[in-house]
């Protein structure tokens, strides 16, 4: 009998094109400035994933809401670009396209 492996999740799960509000750890420096480092994400199905950031690639002011963070992830053994959205009015983060 061979065996065979299926991988739960594949690195299209990850739906991007709806503004997806995440629950989010970050650590925040002396200065106040914030960094994400993890954060969970629930697949369509209710399974839930616990996803790294491996690194931010930049952080830019966005003065509608808050801040935008360009940061790679991986994601089944597999490594992309999310765009996070934290927002200061609520204090929550997003997960959006772009």
């Amino acid at each position: 009998m061979p065996f065979t492996y299926t991988d739960p999740f594949n690195t299209d799960t990850l739906d991007v094109s709806n503004n997806t509000v995440i629950p989010m750890i970050c650590s925040y420096n002396t200065n106040g400035e914030c960094r994400p480092i993890c954060f969970r994400y629930t697949h369509v199905n209710g399974d839930t994933e616990k996803v790294s950031i491996d690194r931010i690639e930049y952080s830019k002011p966005n003065s509608v809401f808050g801040t935008i963070y360009c940061c790679l992830v991986t994601v089944a053994g597999a490594q992309r670009y999310v765009y996070l959205y934290y927002h200061n009015k609520t204090h929550t983060w997003s997960l959006r396209n772009s």
